[in-house]
């Protein structure tokens, strides 16, 4: 299959999204499948013949955070061209909407990756940072806006695609009980061989500095963010 992968964000941002689809991608054309992926331009020289760069509108300073042109021409003329089997499209909005837009007019079908839930990520938007600032009525905006306008649309741009992937269970029980009615399948993110390796040398020491007299040595990887829930992982990890 010819398979067109749209992203908001993609190398050199580090993320989860992009370390996905990268290690998605790599295990299709293992596969035989051809793969493109459409993402934004970060301005640096792209080598990767199968990674198509669209304009940037926005970007912060770091980089952190990148608003593509999702209604760029050159887009829809090398999709054309290309002449994709399959629309991958890895966020419900900006490419979202080019993906939906290209698999409707084309007649491709769109799977859909439920990667996260925006839900959650409201605090990272100035509009609900200062919204937290303010009286009840204003965090009420906010609660409104985490506990039904966000889920309502994730809810209507997933029952516009063909399929959806979710990560976990979990996410899929959510999507289901938020009325979903698209076919759901669970493809965990996959992870390289190498992740694999167990080096014991390695691991003894870390179990020693670490573990003492104790039993067991919890380690979890993520950033220490809010939605990482943190306080979550001491206090149950205490118990």
């Amino acid at each position: 299959m010819r398979i067109a992968m749209f992203t908001n964000n993609y190398k050199p941002f580090i993320g989860g999204v992009p370390v996905s689809i990268e290690q998605l991608s790599d295990g299709l054309r293992a596969l035989g499948h051809t793969v493109y992926i459409f993402a934004p331009d970060y301005g640096v020289e792209e080598t990767d013949e199968y990674v198509i760069r669209y304009r940037t509108l926005y970007q912060k300073e770091d980089k952190s955070l990148m608003v593509g042109d999702c209604f760029d021409r050159e887009v829809e003329r090398l999709f054309r061209e290309l002449s994709f089997d399959v629309i991958h499209v890895h966020h419900p909005m900006l490419s979202g909407y080019t993906a939906l837009y290209l698999g409707k007019k084309y007649g491709v079908p769109v799977a859909y990756t439920y990667h996260t839930r925006y839900e959650e990520y409201l605090h990272y938007f100035k509009f609900f940072q200062e919204m937290q600032k303010h009286d009840r009525v204003f965090r009420g905006v906010t609660r409104y806006s985490r506990e039904v306008l966000v889920p309502k649309y994730m809810t209507a741009f997933a029952k516009q695609c063909d399929l959806i992937f979710a990560p976990t269970k979990l996410m899929r029980d959510l999507m289901l009980k938020q009325g979903v009615d698209t076919r759901i399948t669970i493809l965990p993110t996959g992870l390289r061989d190498s992740a694999f390796v167990r080096d014991e040398e390695r691991a003894a020491a870390i179990r020693g500095r670490y573990l003492g007299d104790r039993k067991y040595l919890f380690c979890t990887i993520a950033r220490l963010e809010k939605e990482r829930i943190w306080t979550f992982c001491w206090t149950a990890s205490g118990r």
